[in-house]
């Protein structure tokens, strides 16, 4: 090879290795930042303070709805300064200030104050300038707060929280903001004179329009790699410390009524509930004073230091009802504060760490076992493209009778960016330990971007071992989006294509401190979309297909789908789409309330599913969406799903929603238990062999009518952005309807595997009890939810909360309207049905400070 053709691969490896992301559009978007001597900004909205008048004047500001040659409607100009220990952003913005939109709201709650509710400002910064991570700091019109990071160039994390100050301050010409934020806020090297990415952005609601200082077409990926340059940055590395301790009393009552096990001798044999001797009932009420705190301590500017004590969830929303008959355990997000901020600093494509695993209920002996957080302790550091992240935290039993040690559970996390951020390589281990169980999952993660990220590979291989059985997981993504229509002259249009791979085999168990829908699992979905985003009608096609089978290669499912939607000017949408499922087996059911599998592989009758979404311009005081779904199988077994949303905003002060979401359909193959067996089913089924100690078993499934139904409302209001206060409801029915002239199907454990269930003549009662399992298996259930919340914030950093939460649940009983369902007493039941009662409410004050 010559000299020549050397140094033209060699200048190509460094322009790969250093070059700025997008540099052709970022021309001209520099600012330098001037440093001002201390205290020479007053945060009032006003920027009249003679600082601001040494500072570069931007305003060039871009549209970014259509196209990115567009003039802004409004003006805006922004000055940037500093001092030596915080950034100071002056923001004007021009408008006529009788249309301005204003929104009081929430700190950091930018789905319903923010985007398409007010007008807002926001400011990007990329301080490690590494184009992958950035803070962003929201202010709208009435001065609501937000704030958020960006990870990895495209997720926000929307959990994360900091001290900063900002205020409003309207005149004719429109409304002006002033910034103050501390530079310990952000992480940065220790280098000389650095430059930090920056990029603007602003919203006007009344016409839907957004602008920012740097915008690029669409079709091209990425946030922060997006951005411009804020140059001349001279910053100490400084540390911080800050508490946050609280004070709780609380008051809990619990009053339930339920149907003990029905045992057979002493060798713990369950032949189903116990009606003969009446309800066992739980009754408690207690008081707790509690006192918690968060600590953060930031040593430097590029790691962190967070612990917890007796964390306080705080939250309004509990987790949602539900009926789980399927073998599958339902996912539920996060709601602890210590939890969700940096999230994504623990986030892996397989679901490795799963925080609700941590202060929730643990199995042992069969017998889920409440635990609660003690304390947890994590260190998050970044620097020089290094990422780690270490988390430890240990949890103790609520109930010492049933286990008395303590849980521990430990969290290592590292990843490293090279090649220009292009490639990232990472490891995960957790660690879970207590006197029951020790379990080892490690996991080694990448990313490659190629092609300014056009092409996108994305994968991830684990192993888990807990001293019994080691399992293997692979995940694997690839994403490539190309202007291919150019070539016929078609520059509107862009192809997005996506390939998905997970395989899991039979060991693999990573569910003490993560989470995986199911083992015994390859996976494969294979899609593209053809995209119009440069017009004022957005538009997508989507065509995909998705294949699932075991290691055995049954097929356990099979689905193509079709998919179109559009957005009419940015603000009204509706998609219409169909999907057809073929040939499939079903080879996983699992009765929970006897911890039982009988592994056998049942045919599933095919399917056709028609959905259809339609909303409204969610900007309007009053929006709504619709979403409806309707299939049928070819049994004829028929289906409907209605989904309404409803969203009125009568003032700026106040918010009103609304949802209905019900779901009927009729199912041939319902399944309903595990058959009991004559000599009854065993509580700790783990010290025999089933099929040899036991008399043959078997599926049950019976034709059934069912219903699901949410009714779920809420109510926020606020009072000088100090004083808030929300409401929230539900109101939960599940039905499964059989009965005696129900058909009943059988699986055998005898029988061959593909098939669908048996018809049975002659019902036995030795099968089925028509009443009594009604409650055992929740065929019939209501619920009500009920949860208020006021806040007030009596200074920048500490509030008090009056937190009051009720809920009941009738299992056994179906009611034809809430009234009932609040009033009804087991003493009172003129209809002799079994029903069983759970019923718990409990009231909070909270004080939590800052310092």
């Amino acid at each position: 090879m010559n000299k020549t053709v050397k140094n033209f691969f060699l200048l190509i490896v460094v322009s790969f290795l250093f070059s700025e992301p997008y540099e052709e559009y970022k021309v001209g978007k520099n600012y330098e930042l001037i440093k001002l001597l201390d205290n020479q900004i007053v945060i009032d909205g006003k920027l009249d303070d003679p600082g601001w008048n040494h500072a570069k004047e931007l305003s060039d500001f871009m549209s970014i709805n259509y196209s990115s040659q567009e003039l802004p409607s409004k003006e805006t100009k922004v000055k940037i300064v500093c001092d030596s220990d915080n950034i100071y952003i002056g923001v004007k913005l021009y408008d006529n200030s009788e249309e301005i939109t204003f929104k009081s709201g929430s700190y950091d709650d930018f789905i319903d104050t923010f985007d398409l509710n007010s007008d807002y400002f926001i400011v990007e910064f990329d301080s490690d300038h590494d184009h992958q991570t950035s803070y962003a700091f929201a202010v709208n019109s009435s001065n609501v707060q937000s704030d958020y990071l960006v990870y990895d160039d495209d997720y926000i994390d929307d959990n994360w929280n900091a001290e900063w100050t900002s205020k409003v301050f309207v005149d004719n010409f429109g409304w002006s903001i002033e910034y103050k934020i501390p530079i310990d806020i952000f992480r940065f090297s220790k280098n000389t004179n650095q430059t930090w990415g920056l990029n603007l952005i602003r919203y006007i609601k009344r016409n839907n329009e957004y602008m920012a200082w740097v915008v690029l077409p669409e079709e091209k990926v990425g946030i922060v790699s997006q951005y411009g340059h804020l140059n001349n940055i001279i910053f100490k590395q400084k540390s911080s410390f800050n508490i946050r301790p609280y004070f709780a009393y609380d008051n809990q009552k619990y009053d339930d009524q339920y149907y003990p096990y029905l045992l057979e001798g002493n060798n713990g044999n369950i032949s189903g509930l116990d009606f003969s001797s009446g309800q066992d009932i739980y009754i408690l009420n207690e008081s707790n004073n509690k006192l918690g705190f968060d600590l953060n301590y930031n040593p430097n500017s590029f790691s962190a230091i967070d612990m917890t004590y007796k964390p306080d969830f705080g939250q309004i929303n509990q987790d949602a009802s539900e009926i789980n008959n399927t073998a599958y355990e339902t996912y539920y997000d996060e709601k602890r504060s210590f939890f969700i901020e940096n999230s994504l600093f623990f986030e892996t494509p397989i679901k490795v760490f799963y925080s609700r695993r941590i202060g929730d209920y643990i199995k042992s002996n069969n017998i889920n076992i409440r635990t609660e957080l003690n304390s947890a302790l994590k260190y998050t550091s970044i620097i020089n493209n290094y990422n780690y992240g270490f988390l430890f935290a240990y949890t103790n039993p609520k109930d010492n009778d049933l286990i008395d040690k303590k849980i521990y559970s430990t969290i290592f996390r590292i990843n490293k960016s090279i090649i220009n951020n292009n490639f990232k390589i990472g490891f995960i281990g957790t660690n879970y330990n207590h006197e029951y169980k020790n379990s080892n999952v490690y996991g080694l993660d990448y990313v490659l971007s190629l092609l300014d990220k056009k092409l996108i590979i994305n994968s991830q291989s684990i192993l888990s071992d807990n001293n019994v059985d080691k399992g293997y997981g692979l995940n694997f993504d690839l994403s490539y989006r190309t202007d291919v229509f150019s070539v016929f002259n078609n520059n509107d249009l862009f192809l997005d294509f996506w390939m998905k791979n997970n395989q899991y085999d039979k060991s693999l168990d990573i569910d003490d401190l993560g989470y995986l829908f199911r083992n015994n699992l390859k996976e494969i979905n294979l899609g593209f979309s053809i995209n119009n985003y440069k017009s004022l009608n957005k538009s997508k096609y989507i065509i995909q297909y998705y294949r699932a089978e075991n290691y055995s290669k049954d097929v356990i499912s099979n689905i193509f789908s079709l998919n179109y939607n559009i957005i009419l000017n940015d603000l009204v949408a509706f998609d219409i789409g169909i999907s057809q499922e073929g040939d499939h087996y079903n080879d996983k059911y699992y009765d929970d309330y006897y911890n039982l599998d009988l592994n056998k592989i049942i045919k599933t009758p095919n399917d056709m599913v028609l959905t259809f979404n339609y909303n409204n311009n969610k900007s309007d005081i009053f929006s709504y969406s619709i979403n409806l779904n309707k299939f049928k199988n070819n049994i004829n077994d028929k289906g409907d799903n209605i989904l309404f949303d409803i969203v009125f905003k009568p003032a700026t002060w106040i918010d009103l929603s609304f949802s209905y979401d019900r779901l009927d359909y009729y199912e041939t193959y319902h399944f309903l238990k595990i058959r009991q067996l004559p000599s009854g089913i065993n509580l700790f089924n783990d010290s025999y062999n089933f099929l040899s100690d036991r008399d043959t078993y078997s599926y049950l499934f019976i034709n059934s009518n069912n219903l699901e139904v949410y009714y779920t409302g809420q109510l926020s209001a606020y009072y000088n952005n100090n004083l808030s206060f929300q409401l929230y409801g539900e109101y939960f029915i599940h039905r499964d309807n059989w009965d005696e002239n129900s058909d009943l199907y059988e699986i055998k454990q005898t029988d061959e595997n593909f098939i669908y269930p048996n018809l049975i003549t002659g019902l036995s009662s030795e099968l089925i009890n028509f009443d009594n399992d009604k409650i055992k298996y929740s065929s019939l259930y209501n619920s009500l939810m009920l949860n208020l919340v006021t806040k007030w914030d009596f200074n920048k950093s500490s509030s008090i909360y009056f937190v009051y939460s009720l809920s009941k649940g009738v299992n056994g009983k179906i009611f034809s309207n809430l009234k009932d369902l609040i009033e009804f007493d087991n003493n009172d039941n003129l209809d002799n049905v079994k029903a069983e009662i759970f019923y718990n409410h409990n009231a909070t004050i909270k004080i939590e400070f800052y310092f």
